[in-house]
């Protein structure tokens, strides 16, 4: 990485996401330690399809799950969970509950956003994505 500031993200499934506010100076090797947190009630779910219009069957579209958070520089948003899903697909993704960004994008078509809440237990769904 070039110097500058970043946020880095530690996620796994399982456990509540954590960041932090690093600056990069030059030829620097910074160590930087998370402590994820087990998620304490049941996940819920966001569920739904993909559809590319005019696109070849393995043509994916790649599916953001972002979420606001401090990562100790003030409030940023974050990537909490991304997946690829492949046109036409389905896709299920579980996460801790609260409200969501979904982002979605494919080569040669502007990305989708959408905000989505995710209740505990619950599955969001359809959370359809098309690309006309």
């Amino acid at each position: 990485l070039t110097p500058g500031a970043y946020n880095l993200v530690a996620s796994k499934d399982g456990y509540l996401p954590d960041c932090a506010a690093v600056t990069l100076a030059t030829n620097a090797k910074p160590t930087v330690d998370f402590s994820l947190a087990a998620i304490a009630e049941p996940l819920g779910s966001i569920a739904g399809t993909v559809n590319i219009a005019g696109a070849a069957a393995d043509q994916h579209v790649t599916i953001d799950f972002r979420q606001a958070s401090d990562c100790g520089s003030g409030a940023t948003t974050i990537t909490v969970k991304s997946v690829n899903v492949a046109n036409g697909g389905p896709y299920t993704v579980d996460l801790p509950a609260g409200s969501y960004q979904v982002v979605a994008s494919t080569y040669g078509k502007t990305s989708q956003e959408q905000t989505v809440s995710v209740t505990a237990g619950i599955v969001t769904s359809p959370v359809d994505i098309t690309f006309p």
